[in-house]
């Protein structure tokens, strides 16, 4: 009896370890470590792009055939550790603000109103992704975030 059942015990170890690190490959291959969490608070300025006014954007045309734009206050968690930071960050990113604002134009109108609506963090993961290629430093831009947003 017993030498029956060690080998399905061991098919079964075999099983579960084989299902266990199928479970983790799946688990772990989407999920993408957002910056901001990774960073402590201590080590992040804020932003306020556009003086912390509202900027209107047009969205890309939906099926519905209308016209949609975003209304929306945008802020930076700027990285302070960021090699690039002395350079770009603190003070100096308002001489930056105008070519922060058209890359967020330009990132914002390739979405359409279902898409933003539907993951508004993918729109803002895209947002911080051009910003940092633009600074050219993947560390820069911990998150943008909306201090305010409107979809009509």
């Amino acid at each position: 009896m017993v030498f029956a059942v060690v080998p399905e015990v061991n098919n079964v170890n075999s099983l579960v370890s084989k299902v266990a690190q199928a479970i983790d490959l799946d688990t772990s291959a989407g999920n993408e470590l957002d910056l901001a969490s990774t960073v402590p608070i201590d080590k992040i300025t804020a932003y306020s792009v556009n003086g912390g006014e509202t900027m209107t954007i047009n969205l890309r045309d939906s099926a519905d055939g209308k016209s949609h734009f975003i209304v929306a206050s945008i802020t930076l968690s700027e990285n302070t550790e960021s090699e690039v930071y002395g350079t770009y960050g603190d003070a100096n990113t308002a001489t930056y603000d105008s070519q922060i604002k058209a890359k967020i134009n330009g990132t914002v109108s390739k979405y359409t109103i279902e898409e933003v609506k539907d993951d508004p963090q993918a729109l803002l993961n895209d947002i911080r992704d051009q910003l940092n290629i633009m600074f050219n430093d993947n560390t820069f831009i911990a998150e943008v975030g909306f201090a305010s947003v409107t979809y009509q």
